[in-house]
């Protein structure tokens, strides 16, 4: 494997360390900020930073999501939708490949905001994911 791998764990410092959804700064949820504002409150900076310098450096993108302390999600990979036709075959194959116990083609009802639909619109191959929740994370 050859290029270079890009790891951030924890993109909202505030959010992750109040262990919310929401960061107690500006009360915003990360993955409904995107494409963000350069100009705009913390955590819309930050997406505005993830749209315009992060994502340009990838060819793909995968976002481990869990359901936090609150949600109890079955462990997924998530078919983020495009309109490419070209994106959306390699999308699936990446989603197959990561081989979660289910697999989940959703729409999202057109959400722009998530990270995963900023990274289809830059053209990068996407895998969206939930990792079960209720304030645990296994390795399985």
């Amino acid at each position: 494997v050859q290029g270079r791998l890009i790891l951030l764990p924890a993109v909202n410092a505030p959010a992750v360390m109040a262990a919310r959804r929401t960061s107690p700064v500006d009360g915003l949820n990360f993955n409904r900020s995107f494409p963000g504002d350069p100009r705009g409150t913390m955590t819309e900076q930050i997406a505005a930073y993830m749209t315009d310098h992060v994502l340009p450096l990838g060819d793909a993108f995968i976002d481990l999501h869990s359901g936090g302390s609150s949600l109890d999600i079955l462990p997924s990979a998530i078919i983020e939708p495009t309109e490419d036709p070209d994106l959306a075959r390699r999308n699936v194959a990446a989603v197959q490949a990561f081989d979660a116990p289910l697999t989940v083609v959703i729409s999202n009802l057109g959400e722009p905001r998530t990270a995963t639909a900023a990274a289809c619109r830059a053209g990068l191959v996407t895998v969206g994911t939930e990792m079960a929740g209720g304030g645990r994370v296994s390795l399985d």
